[in-house]
């Protein structure tokens, strides 16, 4: 879980990861939290925050962190075809790959 303090007049914060977007952060109360579903592989990662309010979008601000290991028999370690897809349904709680209007990630 990572979370932040958001200022004033924020009503929505993006997450990124290595330029990819990932979903928004819950935001109350001016504190915003993200939680990524899904495991992380080993390694170093740089999380990016951007928060949009009234005004204009924040300067981005960066989270690294690092995964010291990933079990054996994590589902991470099997090749990418042979993962369970999502739910059509949508209702499996991981992140939504359906990006709000507007929305790119910074590699396409």
């Amino acid at each position: 879980m990572f979370r932040g303090t958001a200022g004033p007049g924020v009503h929505a914060v993006a997450a990124f990861c290595e330029g990819r977007w990932l979903g928004h952060a819950e935001l109350a109360d001016e504190v915003w939290r993200f939680r990524l579903p899904h495991d992380w592989l080993s390694g170093h990662h740089t999380l990016t925050f951007v928060a949009d309010g009234s005004g204009g979008v924040s300067e981005p601000t960066r989270m690294p962190f690092e995964v010291l290991a990933v079990p054996p028999d994590n589902w991470l370690r099997r090749p990418a075809g042979l993962w369970q897809p999502c739910s059509p349904s949508g209702d499996c709680g991981h992140i939504k790959r359906q990006k709000p209007r507007g929305v790119k990630n910074i590699l396409e």
